[in-house]
């Protein structure tokens, strides 16, 4: 996938077409209505034509690009129809407006013909906005739901089948995970990605509090506390830009009263807040105080048994993993061979657990999917929107 300043290249590509076709349609109205401009606008015209059938070919191939490293699904497919549909409409677009340029200029006896094909073409300038808009909103989806990944979740597989294959003959050593900003502090876990903010408790004690954010997206984010309404009298404090993979902390000292959490960056992709990536935080006396933030998990495998639903010391026919606060509970789970895990998707963002030979596919909140495994090894999975989230299925004889 080609990138520029670490985006995909597509997404500003794409921004040449939807301009230059309204354009084209809006030059073709003009000509119609006032003739005697047909001389010095329509070169025009067809120069912005020209142009928007170049970048539609451009878009097209720099989706193609993006689409290889991204999840196959229905609003990729759909996509990628509308893409085509509008790169062929832009071919049509230019060939009638050069026809109706040069039948004015080189055949002015001919004023009825020249009009109908100028009518014509206008019409495919309509369907070809058209086409735009669905393409842009079936593009938007994709971003929305957070189907882009980084250059790791490209390295894993997506094959999208529900068996498994190619474990690992033995469980690696555990090792403790990255240190975090704030770890013993009491305060507030604020967890980010696409498209979802949570924190681990929505009440606390007025007085200083401590905010640690997470950022387990593959976009840059950041962390914004405001005191409610609107106008210029909000109190608020923001964060630095932390990238994918990246914590910070966030000391503000709150009186009793309601606030807005939410990620105020706004980038290709839209207004990170209106994505989803808000909450609601209470400051009141009756909270209880705040516990101290946590470490970062383990990163390996614990050799002892993973408790799952079966709730015993070993390891069980059926397992469930919990997807909540962007990680898997538990994140190491143990099943005999011919046994399935089971994933349920408790975070309104959607989530995938990700592995080499399986992937439960795009789980949205509330959903759930279940692999079965065949093969006793070590299978080590990720969410393939929020590369951070990791987790380890052990697969016993």
């Amino acid at each position: 996938m080609i990138r520029f300043d670490g985006l995909p290249l597509h997404p500003m590509i794409v921004h040449a077409p939807v301009v230059l076709i309204p354009l084209v349609a809006a030059g073709l109205v003009l000509l119609l209505v006032r003739p005697s401009l047909r001389r010095t606008v329509g070169p025009l015209v067809v120069l912005l034509a020209i142009g928007a059938l170049v970048t539609s070919f451009a878009a097209v191939w720099s989706g193609e690009q993006l689409g290889e490293a991204m999840q196959r699904g229905s609003e990729l497919d759909e996509h990628e129809r509308w893409g085509n549909i509008t790169r062929l409409l832009s071919v049509l677009l230019t060939v009638g407006v050069v026809a109706f340029v040069a039948l004015d200029r080189f055949k002015p006896d001919r004023r009825s013909l020249t009009t109908a094909v100028g009518i014509v073409t206008a019409v495919v300038a309509m369907a070809a906005m058209g086409a735009v808009g669905f393409t842009g909103h079936a593009g938007a989806k994709l971003a929305w739901e957070g189907k882009v990944p980084d250059e790791n979740a490209m390295a894993m597989d997506h094959s999208g089948t529900t068996d498994q294959s190619g474990a690992t003959e033995a469980p690696p050593a555990t090792t403790p995970g990255p240190p975090l900003p704030g770890e013993g502090t009491p305060g507030v876990d604020v967890v980010m990605g696409e498209w979802d903010l949570v924190t681990s408790v929505d009440s606390a004690q007025p007085g200083t509090i401590t905010f640690r954010f997470r950022n387990m997206g593959t976009l840059p984010h950041s962390l914004r506390i405001r005191t409610q309404g609107s106008g210029g009298d909000r109190l608020e404090w923001e964060s630095e830009l932390v990238g994918p993979g990246e914590s910070g902390l966030l000391v503000a000292d709150l009186a009793a009263g309601t606030y807005d959490l939410d990620c105020p960056v706004e980038d290709a992709a839209g207004e990170h807040d209106a994505l989803g990536m808000n909450s609601v935080f209470t400051v009141t006396t009756d909270a209880p105080a705040l516990a101290p933030l946590p470490g970062a998990p383990a990163t390996a495998v614990d050799p002892g048994p993973a408790a799952g639903s079966g709730g015993g010391s070993a390891a069980t026919m059926a397992v469930s993993v919990d997807i909540r606060g962007f990680a898997f509970a538990p994140a190491v789970v143990r099943v005999r061979a011919g046994g399935t895990v089971t994933w349920t998707n408790n975070d309104s963002a959607v989530h995938t657990a990700t592995g080499n030979g399986f992937d439960t596919g795009r789980l949205a909140g509330g959903q759930s999917a279940t692999v079965t495994f065949d093969t006793p090894g070590t299978y080590e999975y990720q969410c393939t929107p929020h590369p951070a989230m990791r987790g380890t299925v052990i697969v016993e004889p």
